[in-house]
């Protein structure tokens, strides 16, 4: 009965945080050009019964071409202060011309609270404001 309340508050949590626009808190696109050929569709987090948080990202490629992305999640526990770990390097995803993407990951420790994810294209690291 815990883990139905734990699992129900944590989606409705992170239901409540998902934006859908490239330029949100949650996801941040650091190369400028990206904005105008790729959008960012959905974005889940759920604490899984085994307490590591499982995060989905569905973008969409909006150009007419395959474009080859970067990514990276950052994990951060319930204070706010990054997990380190190995897999918060950049890694690669493919997007096919008018096609979703999907990046699906699953934290490096049971004391992942919150994620943040970054995405990037040809080694370019421009940071689009927030505001």
């Amino acid at each position: 009965m815990r883990v139905f309340f734990l699992t129900l508050f944590f989606s409705l949590f992170f239901s409540a945080c998902v934006q859908t626009e490239p330029k949100s808190t949650i996801a941040t696109i650091t190369d400028k050009c990206v904005l105008s050929d790729f959008s960012i569709k959905d974005i889940k987090g759920i604490k899984q019964s085994d307490g590591f948080m499982k995060s989905q990202i569905i973008g969409k490629n909006e150009s007419n071409s395959y474009k080859q992305l970067e990514y990276k999640i950052v994990w951060l526990d319930k204070n706010g202060f990054v997990i380190k770990s190995i897999l918060s390097n950049w890694r690669k995803v493919s997007a096919d011309a008018n096609q979703p993407f999907y990046i699906t990951n699953t934290s490096p420790s049971t004391k992942a609270d919150d994620f943040r994810i970054y995405i990037r294209q040809n080694n370019k690291e421009v940071v689009c404001e927030h505001q």
